[in-house]
């Protein structure tokens, strides 16, 4: 079930930051990559929220941890856009891939350094 724009509840909570009411939307089956207004998962604003541990609760389910919103921006592009030092790791570990482009042409490479991060072949070494 989702709202006219397609936002499901399960993109709000992670939103908002609600860790178990998104643990109880998981188990109860909510999809992972449900795509909302602005082309959010719930993955991405999570991560745009720094919301580390619904993050990796939705990690733990697998989704697509190189979907993009409107503007082409990855989860790990935001990550590191919004300075978060956590969620960056655990985005790579998932799969997360250093070399997408956003609308801008920047790509994850280029975004690591807003927080100081440098990203090479899927680890992260901090500078």
């Amino acid at each position: 079930m989702a709202d006219k724009y397609g936002t499901t509840a399960l993109i709000w909570a992670s939103r908002r930051g609600h860790r178990d009411i998104v643990r109880r939307l998981l188990e109860s089956g909510a999809s992972v990559d449900a795509v909302g207004m602005y082309s959010w998962t719930p993955l991405l604003v999570a991560t745009r929220g720094n919301h580390v541990e619904v993050a990796e609760s939705i990690l733990e389910r697998g989704p697509n941890v190189n979907s993009v919103d409107k503007d082409g921006m990855a989860p790990l592009a935001i990550a590191c856009k919004e300075g978060h030092e956590d969620i960056p790791m655990k985005l790579l570990q998932a799969g997360a891939y250093t070399s997408l482009q956003d609308r801008a042409g920047d790509t994850n490479l280029v975004m690591e350094y807003y927080c100081g991060y440098r990203l090479r072949t899927n680890t992260v070494v901090v500078a």
